[in-house]
């Protein structure tokens, strides 16, 4: 290359130092600054290309000292300003260590001035002397400039863009029409149409104004301008927009237990089988938990779906005194370590917004158990009710995900599992492992959420904010149920094709008071529906008491632990099979029909299987208070247990099969609720 002609009077203005040329060798040029000491060497090409790029310049003897563009003080943030201030602390220690120090002596007085500004690692020397070259020496009367020091990021870099305004909105256009609908496409396949676009677009265009073709990264720069929420509304929806991407602030705290507590169902992932080794399915897991101290409240766990039923057992268990679990530890059947402290009556339910949880029995129910507020969250909000979702989530991975028979969370994480063949736990262990999670482990551990123990929370503050505590369960055992409107009769109460009367229910309805209080002889009336054999009827000019009346006598053997499910089912197939009228004698038989014709199809479908257990009564109820038990008294399932604790009752007629639903027609039903016969006879 050729050499370069400059002079001794020739300056070279490099990186803002003003640089004086100490000597030529062959193609390189050593410099020096006088003001910083600093020496540089470069080749005539590595000149050549700073001057090209405009880095640096020369500056010919006369030519006047080109000027400093400093940023103006009032662009300048206080943190950019801050550190300018700490370089120059450096620079003016150091030169206050005298005239060309030695490293030692560079080394020490930066080191007491990092100790002087208290920091921790001191620049080094080479960055230091670099700070004091670009200050440079100002005359005797001269400040040095502090803004000399400030950083140059913003003239660094491309800042202007490299789409054209035809690309841009040819881009916009096509993310607009094919990008921002549902269902989404990928970015991939939305560059490969911009660019099918732009050259569809090209051949109208003339050679001067052709647009080139963009590139990925082009797309992403014009689709990075857009709102990402709203982007994601319209790709995903809004629901999915709000749940990946709004804004989530943390629920109030509640100061006392019992202020809040949160309550809520899920299914299981897992499959439960029964005594003989079959799969039943995946149980339903009803559980409540207080919101101050996260400790577990109250539990359901059964074949029932989530219902009216299901949240009036959370309910019971979880107002009522868990001494059944202290009875089956002292019993040894339930080897857990702590007892369940935690019951009361809730101030505050918040709940979602299921049919269960909306309709009129809650609330009737909830304002006579001393329950102050129903709170229902938005539809498809679970950060509403975090703390319960939460504790679903840890019950799944932590225990439900590690046992034989799980479903795991997805479809993609089983995999080829096969869930219901590796089955091995029973309801009955399942409840017990259920227990020991929520009172051994999760109740004893540090949570998170709380930074503290939950158990240890309860007790320090249940004490300080004593709650209301219910009356014992034979007053409220009618309050956990669901309620209608009849009229008395001469024949009492008709409801489910059957009667409940009773003599202390037609002196009521003969009373004057009662004729006075309710003239068209209405009341209200309250079942459970986990056992339809009794029914609890308000006195409408009582305070609030309740007359308990039993059904009519010729029901009473049929009706002794039924649900009302299993009653609707059995009513079903009478009705199909004889074609008649009503009568208990032709019920009674077809409910013995029905468990002997399903005893013989011994369904092989696990939704049979699980629909026979909830027919048989099994995990119906949850227990609460000293009652340990799941299942009502004359259900199939309660009889069977007691046969096999009392062997001696061999004679009891009381039907012992499973009872299983009837095979459904492949024919649509003539009526909603009715269900046809097939050609053998069965459902």
């Amino acid at each position: 290359m050729t050499r370069m002609v400059i002079t001794e009077a020739t300056r070279f203005l490099y990186d803002g130092l003003n640089l004086r040329m100490v000597q030529r060798r062959d193609d390189v040029v050593d410099w020096t600054c006088d003001r910083s000491k600093q020496s540089f060497s470069f080749t005539d090409a590595e000149m050549a290309t700073m001057l090209g790029d405009d880095t640096a310049s020369f500056q010919a003897a006369g030519d006047p000292p080109p000027a400093t563009l400093l940023p103006d003080p009032k662009e300048v943030s206080s943190e950019e300003l801050d550190e300018a201030k700490r370089k120059l602390a450096y620079v003016v220690d150091l030169r206050a260590s005298g005239n060309r120090p030695s490293v030692a002596d560079a080394t020490a007085a930066i080191a007491k001035t990092a100790e002087r500004i208290g920091e921790t690692v001191p620049p080094s020397n080479r960055s230091v002397e670099r700070w004091s070259g670009i200050v440079g020496f100002p005359d005797q009367d001269e400040p040095l400039d502090v803004y000399r020091l400030l950083a140059r990021h913003s003239r660094k870099g491309n800042r202007t863009s490299r789409i054209s305004e035809a690309q841009r909105t040819t881009i916009d256009a096509m993310i607009d029409r094919y990008y921002l609908r549902r269902p989404p496409i990928s970015v991939k396949r939305l560059v490969q149409m911009v660019r099918d676009e732009i050259r569809v677009r090209n051949k109208e265009l003339p050679l001067d104004r052709q647009m080139t073709i963009p590139g990925r990264e082009a797309v992403d720069n014009v689709l990075a301008l857009r709102d990402p929420f709203d982007v994601a509304v319209a790709r995903r929806g809004r629901a999915w927009a709000q749940q990946q991407l709004a804004a989530v602030h943390r629920q109030p705290a509640s100061q006392a237990p019992l202020d809040k507590v949160e309550l809520d169902h899920t299914v299981a992932d897992i499959f439960l089988i029964d005594d003989k080794g079959y799969p039943l399915g995946r149980p339903t897991i009803g559980y409540a938990i207080d919101r101050c101290t996260r400790m577990p409240l109250g539990l359901y766990i059964g074949f029932e779906p989530p219902s009216v039923l299901t949240v009036m057992q959370i309910l019971k268990n979880a107002m009522l005194p868990k001494t059944y679990v202290t009875t089956l530890r002292e019993s040894g059947k339930w080897d857990l370590k702590h007892d369940w402290q935690a019951w009361g009556v809730p101030r505050m339910l918040m709940l979602d917004r299921a049919m269960e949880n909306l309709g009129h029995d809650l609330r009737s129910s909830a304002g006579e158990l001393g329950i102050k507020e129903l709170a229902f969250a938005a539809t498809r909000t679970g950060r509403h009710k975090g703390t319960v979702e939460r504790a679903f989530r840890d019950l799944n991975t932590r225990m439900l995900h590690e046992q034989k028979g799980t479903t795991f969370s997805n479809v993609v994480a089983r995999d080829d599992y096969k869930s219901a063949e590796n089955a091995v736990m029973t309801l009955t262990d399942f409840q017990k492992e259920v227990h020991r999670y929520f009172i051994d482990i999760f109740a004893q551990e540090k949570h998170s959420g709380l930074n503290d123990i939950p158990d240890r929370v309860w007790r320090m503050l249940i004490d300080k904010y004593p709650s209301a505590r219910p009356r014992p369960l034979d007053q409220i055992v009618h309050l956990f149920t669901r309620t209608e409107t009849r009229t008395l009769g001469r024949v009492g109460i008709a409801l489910f094709n059957m009667e409940y009367t009773s003599p202390e229910l037609h002196a009521m309805r003969m009373s004057p008071e009662f004729r006075k209080a309710s003239p068209d002889r209405s009341a209200l009336v309250r079942y459970d529906p986990a056992d339809i054999s009794q029914l609890w009827v308000r006195i409408p000019h009582g305070q609030q008491r309740y007359l308990k009346v039993p059904v009519a006598s010729n029901w009473a053997k049929y009706a002794r632990g039924k649900s009302r499910w299993e009653h609707d089912v059995i009513s079903a197939y009478h009705r199909i099979a004889v074609d008649a009228a009503f009568d208990p004698d032709g019920l009674a038989e077809s409910h013995r029909k029905l468990l002997d014709n399903q005893d013989k199809a011994k369904a092989t479908r696990t939704r049979t299987r699980k629909s026979n257990a909830r027919l048989n009564g099994v995990g119906r109820t949850s227990p609460a208070g000293d009652d340990a038990s799941t299942t009502p008294e004359g259900s199939v399932s309660s009889v069977t247990a007691n046969k096999k604790r009392q062997p001696e009752a061999a004679n009891d007629t009381s039907p012992t099969p499973p009872p299983q639903l009837p095979p459904q027609s492949k024919r649509a039903p003539s009526r909603p609720g009715v269900r046809r016969l097939s050609s053998n006879g069965d459902l």
